[in-house]
Order: structure tokens, then C-alpha cells, then sequence
């Protein structure tokens, strides 16, 4: 059974007001598996506890968790087979065993685990190495917090339960009207709803609730009165899904963890969009990090391809594409040999990020060098991924620039106009007031005081700071302390 969640959990240290990771524990023996949970629990974390390995796989299938705790000893196989899935989905791995020999304590790094710890381990080591591995990502509607709007309290706490067990961050308005006040302060991803409720029906909130949400929320519908004329009109109305009650609770969290995974997309900053590729130029490493640190906080989880430096430390997992196989089947097979070295690629979105053009340069010349981004560009497509390619745009002779970027979008980081194309792009997927702030903030050169758009934009100081708070999360803008009040700068 899952675990609920304390919404009043402490925080766990140096995370206070991020999001609380959701951490999959894979633990056969009840009562370890119920210890662990609680201390994870109290350290501000969100566990998801399961007891085998199959249950382990369907779970990272949805690749929307921040670390794995695997125990090596379970009743259908061994941990070490999830160790490889959760890296190759972006999830850090640690194992938990009470008897390791040496040698399988060093598979199970070279697998990809991060950290190895021996049962019986204290509280205070267990919640270190979660703490080493799990970066806080931004607030917490950024990535994991669903709005639940019921007024029905047996099927709103039923559900609400199921969703904090799972790990998920949830509110539960009773009626519409406080669900669209719940809206104005949060940029939920996924909002579910009943359909009859008092003062409005489920499509009418709905509506309303896309129109404060910008990118629009995954919407689920629910109902006890299903028929092929609702499912239609609710399709026709924009609602992503409709369910019918009494539902499974697999597939609701089914439809939550789909949702997720698509709001992710949406919220991936310069207009990127996922089956694509893009050359990064401008800005340096450090526009680089900047851009990462962004998609970091709210986007999928980014896989780094590298050359002779692979690292399973760190935010994120790389691949070294300089291994002997990896590097000569680059050149046989380019599509192939990276489908391989990146098994898990179609199960969760992710980011690619080739961080080797010049190493593969070196080593195989200008036309094989590029094969290997041609080959990785169709893979993204073909995985509705995306891939960057950070490159410097004076180190390519005019010819060669126009080869390397065919079929490759071009993502510009650097000076006014690579940050213009940024803005413009993000522009076109904004609305309502959103849309209005930004809109001051790009005719200012992009930073621009928040007193300023109160007095300009004729909204409510309150109401301009609950914009600009939605719009922070996504990491569209950062607001800087300047004198008695804020500077609003757009990323």
C-alpha cells in the first residue's frame, strides 16, 4: 500500500520552500520499508514505497522522481537490474543492503549507483545521501503539486490520499470558486475535477482555471454520469481527459504522471519544444549552466553525453560515447550506437546534451563529427525528446556552419538580440496578464521595476505579485532586491 504524506512535514535542511523530492523506495521487509518512509517523511521528502522489482519498474517507467533507495535482497530478482533503469531514466540511484561483498559493492557503482549504504543504517546517514544527491529544483508547483476540486469530502479525501501517497503535492478545494483563488497563486500542471458541483460545473472551472494558468494546465474531468455525448463535449471544450467514476486508482495516477510528463515540456524555457534539436551558441559555459539550471527547476531531467569524462555524480547522468565499442560503432552506426547508449530514452522525457562536439571533432574530423549530431537529432525526433548542442559559432567556417545546422534549430543565449529571440518566442505562449507583464518587461529592455508595472498596468499590487510569483516558478524571470523594492528581470 502507498505511504501518505504529512503536508506538515519539516523541511529537510537547505530546501526550505523548494519542492519536496519524491523519492522511490524499493523495500520488501513491511517494517523497514515503513521506518524508512517516516524518516524520509520528517525530512521534509515525499517517498513512494514499493516491494519488488517489478513494482519498481512500473513505477520509473513514469520517470518523474528525483532518486531511487533500492534494497539488493528482493523476492523477484535482485536491485541491482533497477540500478541501470533509474539512470538510464535520470534518477539517482542508492542501494541499500545488509551484506554486499566487496565486489558487488563495486557493480553496483559501476552500474550507476551513487551512494551504497549498509543495513542497519541511522536516520541521520540515510537522510545525508538523499540530501548529497537531491538538488532542490524550485517551488514546489513547478513540477509535482496537483489540484484536486471535489466537493463530494468521501471522494476528494479518497483522492486526495491516493495522489500524497504517490508523492505528490496536493490541494483540495471543496468548490470551484476557491479553486480558481487556489489557481491565482499557483501555476498547478495538472488540475482534476468533479463534473457536478455547486455554484459552477467542472467545464466551467476548468475554463476559467486555464485562463489563470499559462502554459495551460493537463485537465482531468471526472464524473459519476458518463456518456458518449459528455465525453465528446468535454473534448470539444478542451478537457485532456474524462473519467468516470468509480475509476481505478491506477488509472487516475496513470493520467496524473502523463500530465506531469507533458507539463514538463510546456514549461522548458525559449520556446523549446520537445522532437527537436538545437545548436546553443552565445553566452559561453555560462549561459549553458544558466539554461540547465532552468530546466533543472522545472523541465525533465537532462542526460549529458561526454567524451572520456563520464561521471554517475552530480544533477546529472552521463554517458561516455569514447568507449571502444560506443566509439567505433559512432562512425558504423551513429543512430544505433546512441539508441544503445541511451536504452531509456522512450520511456520519460528527457534532454540530451551533447557536450563533446569538439572532443568528437578531434577525433573523427569535421564529417564525422557531424554524422553523430544528424544521427542524435533523429533520435530525439523519433523519441519526441530534444537534444542541445552547445557549440561556439566562431569556431565553424561559414560552410561548415550551414552544414552543422541543417535540421538543427538554432538557440542563441548571447546579447540583446539572442535574448529578443528568447522573449518573442515565449511571448507566443503567454496570455492575459502574463502575457501583459512580459510584454513591459521586453519594451524595457527586459528589466523593468515591479512598481513600475503596477503603476502601468493598471492591476493591484497584489495581483501583479501573484502573476509575477506563477511566472518565477516557471523560470521566466527573476526578481532582484533593489532599494525599497523589486527589479523584475526576464531570463
Amino acid at each position: 500500500m502507498p505511504v501518505s504524506m504529512s503536508i506538515s512535514s519539516p523541511s529537510l535542511p537547505g530546501l526550505e520552500g523548494a519542492m519536496r523530492p519524491r523519492i522511490l523506495l524499493v523495500e520488501d521487509e513491511p517494517g523497514v520499508r515503513e521506518m524508512l518512509s517516516g524518516w524520509l517523511r520528517e525530512a521534509g521528502l515525499s517517498p513512494v514505497a514499493v516491494g519488488s522489482v517489478r513494482e519498481g519498474m512500473e513505477r520509473l517507467s513514469g520517470g518523474l522522481f528525483d532518486l531511487a533507495l533500492i534494497d539488493l535482497g528482493l523476492p523477484d530478482g535482485r536491485g541491482t537490474d533497477l540500478v541501470p533503469v533509474a539512470r538510464g531514466l535520470g534518477v539517482a540511484p542508492i542501494v541499500l543492503t545488509g551484506a554486499a561483498t566487496p565486489e558487488e559493492a563495486r557493480r553496483c557503482i559501476g552500474l550507476g549507483a551513487v551512494d551504497l549504504l549498509t543495513k542497519p543504517v541511522e536516520s541521520g546517514r540515510l537522510v545525508e545521501a538523499v540530501r548529497g544527491h537531491c538538488s532542490p529544483r524550485g517551488p514546489a508547483e513547478a513540477r509535482y503539486s496537483i489540484l484536486v476540486v471535489e466537493d463530494d469530502p468521501d471522494v476528494g479525501q479518497a483522492v486526495r490520499d491516493l495522489l500524497e501517497g504517490s508523492g505528490f503535492d496536493v490541494a483540495w478545494a471543496r468548490d470551484p470558486e476557491e479553486g480558481l483563488r487556489l489557481c491565482e497563486a499557483r501555476a498547478f500542471p495538472v488540475i482534476l475535477s468533479d463534473w457536478k458541483m455547486p455554484k459552477m460545473d467542472g467545464l466551467q472551472f476548468l475554463e476559467r482555471a486555464r485562463v489563470r494558468i499559462q502554459p495551460h494546465p493537463f485537465t482531468i474531468l471526472f464524473t459519476g454520469l458518463g456518456s458518449v455525448e459528455r465525453a465528446v463535449d468535454t473534448a470539444k471544450r478542451g478537457v485532456d481527459e474524462y473519467l468516470e467514476k468509480p475509476f481505478k486508482p491506477d488509472v487516475l495516477l496513470g493520467l496524473v504522471e502523463r500530465g506531469l510528463q507533458r507539463s514538463l515540456w510546456l514549461r522548458l524555457p525559449h520556446g523549446m519544444a520537445p522532437g527537436a534539436a538545437y545548436a546553443v551558441v552565445g553566452g559561453g559555459r555560462q549561459a549553458v549552466d544558466g539554461l540547465l539550471e532552468q530546466m533543472g527547476r522545472v523541465g525533465p531531467p537532462v542526460v549529458s553525453l561526454v567524451w572520456g569524462s563520464a561521471s554517475n555524480g552530480g544533477p546529472r547522468w552521463s554517458v561516455d560515447i569514447s568507449q571502444s565499442t560506443a566509439g567505433a560503432g559512432l562512425q558504423r552506426d551513429p543512430r544505433g550506437t546512441l539508441q544503445q547508449a541511451l536504452p531509456e530514452l522512450s520511456r520519460c522525457p528527457r534532454v540530451v546534451l551533447l557536450e563533446c562536439w569538439e572532443s568528437l571533432r578531434a577525433e573523427h574530423g569535421f564529417d564525422g563529427a557531424l554524422r553523430v549530431v544528424q544521427a542524435l537529432r533523429e533520435v530525439v525526433e523519433a523519441h519526441r525528446c530534444a537534444a542541445l548542442v552547445p557549440v561556439e559559432r566562431g569556431a565553424f567556417a561559414d560552410t561548415e556552419w550551414s552544414r552543422f545546422t541543417s535540421g538543427l534549430r538554432v538557440l542563441d543565449l548571447s546579447g540583446p538580440s539572442g535574448r529578443a529571440e528568447g522573449w518573442r518566442r515565449t511571448q507566443g505562449n503567454l496570455g492575459g496578464d502574463e502575457k501583459a507583464l512580459f510584454e513591459r518587461a521586453v519594451a524595457s529592455g527586459g528589466s523593468v521595476l515591479q512598481s513600475d508595472l503596477v503603476a502601468n498596468l493598471g492591476m493591484s499590487k497584489a495581483k501583479v505579485t501573484r502573476v509575477l510569483s506563477r511566472m518565477e516558478s516557471r523560470g521566466l524571470l527573476e526578481r532582484k532586491r533593489e532599494g525599497m523594492g523589486n527589479r523584475v528581470v526576464l531570463k
